[in-house]
């Protein structure tokens, strides 16, 4: 019943247990899924679980950055101070030695933009609030109405949160969201923007 009625559930478990958890608990295709599910990647916990609606990182081996791990008991709170940390951690930069999926900004942006449509109930002052967050005054950076048009089937633009349920599937057919989110002038944006949620000190 709490799940039936929550927008997000974040996922906790061992992947022994996903099959255990599809038997025992019906979710909604609402249900809005944050997966920390080490030793499977995003397909094979959408697979399991038969829910499209999943946000999950995917990590690759980065061979062309030495490994570096001169404090192993910092603490994290101690380590997202490091600026070369932060740099690190963002994803839309290959600078790890571990680094995540390039889809995943994609992800997170469509996860806002899906709460900002159930927030407005329209989908230009979404768009609007989206693209001033995101990007503050840098009107050259801002996505458009083209950007979510989903290729494919009814090739349509996603106007409505229900049209962005399906990030496994959705977010692969917006080519031009995919292009524009990969230039080196938004992702340089959009490090701004992360590296402020941290109380950086300078290297």
């Amino acid at each position: 019943m709490v799940i039936c009625q929550s927008d997000v559930v974040f996922l906790c478990i061992p992947s022994s247990q996903l099959m255990v958890l599809r038997r025992d608990v019906k979710f909604s295709p609402s249900n809005f899924l944050v997966a920390y599910v080490a030793t499977l990647s995003k397909t094979d916990v959408v697979q399991q679980l038969c829910h499209t609606n999943i946000l999950k990182a995917d990590y690759t081996f980065n061979s062309d950055v030495a490994y570096t791990h001169s404090e192993p008991y910092q603490s994290l709170a101690l380590a997202l101070e490091d600026e070369d940390v932060v740099n690190r951690l963002f994803p839309g930069r290959q600078l790890a030695y571990v680094v995540s999926s390039s889809s995943w900004i994609r992800d997170l942006v469509l996860v806002f933009f899906r709460h900002l449509m159930k927030l407005y109930g329209e989908h230009e002052k979404a768009l609007d609030s989206l693209n001033l967050v995101l990007f503050g005054q840098q009107e050259d950076c801002y996505l458009t109405p083209r950007d979510f048009r989903i290729m494919g089937g009814k090739n349509c633009i996603a106007t409505l949160p229900e049209h962005l349920t399906d990030l496994s599937d959705v977010g692969a057919k917006m080519v031009h969201l995919n292009e524009k989110l990969t230039s080196e002038k938004l992702l340089g944006l959009l490090f701004l923007k992360f590296k402020s949620f941290f109380k950086v000190r300078p290297g």
